[in-house]
């Protein structure tokens, strides 16, 4: 039974890197076709690209880092019943679907600012996004440096693997209100790649059924609470992508009534 359990976890996994991965694409793909951005917001995708690049720092920390690895099961020992070492609940798929979103997210900068796509003059980082991002730099600025320099510090590098996973969570579910506001105010979903949100709440379930797998095989089903950047950033995936998937929904409608008005 672990290892029909341990097949399913490695299935799922994958499943879910290939759906969130694929889900970057057709953006990517009908912002080519049209040689317009119009439709993302830029404090979307800024966000978007802050919060990748803190979960591949973190998820790389955990998989790789022998120094993380250990200090995970030191304090985690006390919760485990068997001989095998608490390890976190990382595995390489995840690695590699940090890298990936991190790349094609890069791409999607690319298209904003440097192939000459047609933007509105709405697109524009707001201030309120430019001083949280300055704001996550500067603390964890001072994170690396209170680390490596206090001899006495009580921080170590899983707390900052933890930050960091802790912190795109709350990116994630932050970077879809300007969208979703965008959205609103533009009382249209036209350039938005709907498909996108169908494949990213695909991705969502994968993720969160490989969670509570690998927590059924550790023993202990809570144990995917104790790791809560795949779980939130599940939940928060699939809330928002719904969201918008409404919203196409009304805009749509909004926008047969005003043509047979017109």
């Amino acid at each position: 039974m672990p290892a029909v359990l341990e097949y399913v976890s490695n299935v799922f996994g994958w499943c879910y890197v290939i759906c969130w991965g694929a889900s970057l694409y057709p953006p990517l793909r009908l912002n080519y076709s049209t040689k317009s951005v119009e439709a993302i917001s830029i404090d979307f995708v800024w966000l978007n690209f802050c919060g990748s690049a803190l979960y591949l720092a973190s998820v790389v920390l955990l998989f790789y880092n022998g120094k993380v690895r250990e200090e995970y099961a030191q304090r985690n020992a006390a919760e485990f019943h068997h001989d095998k070492p608490a390890l976190p609940l990382v595995r390489f798929n995840d690695v590699i679907y940090g890298l990936h979103s991190f790349i094609l997210i890069m791409a999607l900068l690319y298209q904003f600012y440097f192939l000459g796509y047609r933007k509105n003059h709405r697109q524009h980082m707001s201030r309120t996004v430019k001083l949280l991002l300055l704001l996550i730099f500067c603390s964890f600025i001072a994170l690396l440096l209170h680390a490596y320099t206090e001899a006495n510090t009580k921080l170590e590098l899983l707390d900052l693997a933890t930050i960091f996973g802790s912190v795109k969570v709350a990116l994630s579910a932050i970077k879809y209100i300007p969208q979703a506001w965008y959205n609103f105010t533009r009382k249209s979903m036209k350039g938005f790649a709907i498909s996108s949100c169908v494949i990213d709440i695909c991705g969502a379930v994968c993720c969160l059924v490989q969670l509570f797998t690998d927590s059924y095989l550790e023993d202990d089903i809570n144990f995917g609470f104790k790791h809560p950047t795949k779980l939130l950033l599940s939940l928060v995936t699939i809330v928002f992508c719904m969201l918008f998937l409404l919203q196409a929904r009304l805009y749509s409608e909004h926008r047969r009534v005003h043509e047979k008005l017109v």
